[in-house]
Formats: structure tokens, sequence, C-alpha cells
């Protein structure tokens, strides 16, 4: 006869003892969306966690976007002011 017992609001260890990471919970979350009430709070917190790295990454993304495009503006800019002395040849 088989007997299991599971606590599912219990952090499982999976993978020779290792915790389970902070982007695997939130990425959990992801595909397998559920209430809050259903969340057990070690993957609430590791899914918080994951999301202030994603926020941090999408404002660094931002900024780069926003750098390169300045910097595209004013190389365009400069391109244009140097070549408004040439002769329409």
């Amino acid at each position: 006869m088989l007997h299991q017992e599971c606590d599912w609001m219990r952090e499982p260890v999976i993978d020779d003892d290792e915790p389970v990471m902070d982007g695997d919970a939130a990425l959990e979350l992801d595909y397998f969306p559920r209430d809050p009430e259903w969340i057990p709070e070690w993957m609430a917190t590791k899914a918080a966690a994951h999301q202030e790295v994603r926020d941090a990454r999408e404002r660094r993304r931002q900024r780069d976007r926003e750098r390169r495009a300045k910097q595209k503006a004013e190389a365009d800019q400069a391109e244009g002011a140097s070549g408004s002395g040439r002769s329409g040849e």
C-alpha cells in the first residue's frame, strides 16, 4: 500500500537540497496563475523578489533605449550640420 502526505504550502526541496530560486517561483506563477489565497508565503516572497529584479532590468533597458536614441539624434544632428556646407552636385 502506498501512502503519501503532501504539505502544499511548504517550500519543496528539489535537486539535491537546493532551494527553489526566485525566478523559478515567479515562472511557476506566470505559467500557472492562482488566487492569492493559494500562493504559499515562501512562493509569494520569492516571486516578489524576482519582480524587483525584472523591474530593475526593465528600467535599465529603458534608460539604454533613451541613451541610444539621444546619441542617434546627436549624431544625426552633427551629420546634418557638417553636411550643410556641401554643394548640390
